[in-house]
């Protein structure tokens, strides 16, 4: 009778109980924005974006996306640092990544990196226009990038649900293998995420069931298209916070995995949502890069005012990071669950025919 119960109990909590779900209450911080436009005439005063943020030897290394209004081209990528996520400093030689030569495949837009620091070296997924493709670089620095001579990387596929675009990537590496989730459609308004994996960075294999992820029922916060996100590994659990559209504004959601590849999306979605009426961010928020150090999340965002002006900030909120942690608890105690009745049974076997 023991027995049977506890594996009754065992396929209720693998059904019900993974993932667990994020209750993740962020706050915005009170002075946002963090990283404000840049003077007027400099090439990041008139939209920023938060591509992504590594924290070495206590220094927060920023890389964004900045623009100078230019119609649909001028997307370039530059590079600040802080001592503690919020007070940050442009470096003064920026863009560190600009767009490329006239003919080349990213003349138009060198936007949304993708940074990791592995041995030393600094590695870039970055998107490039006209194409909508993905390109790759590297720094001994994270200042002074190298793009891959054979680049793009990674794009669009003819006929496919991500013929107009592949682009807006978040990349880890997990064990030996890169895993990438990118933004995919066949128009602007049709964007789904994707995944691809690669042994090296360099070449890439979409994922033959794509998209992993794509808007929700109609009348929700997200029904038109899913697009922007960023994913960390925790706990043996993955973890994405995207941007959702509802054909008027941007929010940002969360989800989990298991596998990287389905996902369950979090029941009280946006996590993050508009500022109040008035405030910098009341229009959209969008483009999410987030962070743990153990003790709290940390998230910085994209905010608009007015996105028919164009015009976007990069602002910071806070939130407790205990979900990753019990998402890989739960996990941990599952498989000690099963190890256990598994040790029962072996038990009782013997003791039947000993």
């Amino acid at each position: 009778m023991r027995t049977t119960f506890l594996l009754c109990l065992a396929t209720f909590m693998l059904v019900w109980a993974v993932p667990v779900e994020a209750q993740v209450a962020w706050v915005k911080y009170p002075g946002n924005p963090v990283l404000d436009l840049g003077n007027p005439g400099d090439w990041d005063d008139s939209r920023l974006s938060p591509g992504h943020i590594i924290v070495d030897g206590g220094t927060y290394e920023l890389w964004y996306t900045g623009w100078d209004g230019t119609s649909g081209v001028n997307f370039q990528i530059g590079y600040a640092t802080s001592p503690d996520g919020i007070n940050w400093t442009r470096y003064a030689a920026n863009p560190v990544l600009p767009k490329g030569d006239p003919g080349e495949w990213d003349d138009q837009n060198a936007c949304q990196p993708a940074v990791i620091k592995e041995d030393g070296t600094y590695k870039m997924w970055y998107t490039g226009h006209p194409d909508g493709c993905i390109g790759y670089a590297t720094s001994v620095d994270g200042i002074s990038w190298t793009k891959y001579a054979g680049n793009p990387v990674l794009c669009p596929s003819a006929g496919e649900w991500d013929s107009y675009a592949a682009h807006w990537c978040t990349v880890i590496k997990d064990a030996s293998e890169y895993k990438m989730w990118y933004s995919g459609g066949q128009d602007f308004y049709s964007h789904r995420i994707g995944y691809a994996t690669s042994p090296d960075g360099i070449n890439w294999t979409k994922y033959a069931g794509n998209p992993v992820l794509g808007p929700q029922h109609p009348g929700t916060w997200d029904d038109v298209q899913v697009w922007f996100p960023h994913v960390l590994k925790l706990g043996g659990a993955y973890c994405m916070w995207y941007g959702g559209y509802d054909g008027s504004r941007t929010r940002i959601g969360y989800a989990s995995s298991l596998d990287g590849v389905s996902w369950n999306v979090h029941s009280n979605n946006p996590i993050l949502d508009l500022g109040a009426p008035g405030e910098w961010d009341d229009d959209s928020v969008n483009e999410p890069c987030v962070l743990t150090n153990g003790s709290e999340w940390q998230m910085w965002y994209q905010g608009f005012e007015d996105v028919g002006a164009g015009t976007a900030r990069i602002g910071y909120a806070e939130g407790p990071a205990s979900v990753p942690a019990a998402e890989g608890l739960t996990l941990i105690m599952l498989a000690l669950l099963l190890a256990s009745i598994t040790a029962i049974l072996t038990v009782q076997r013997w003791r039947r025919f000993g």
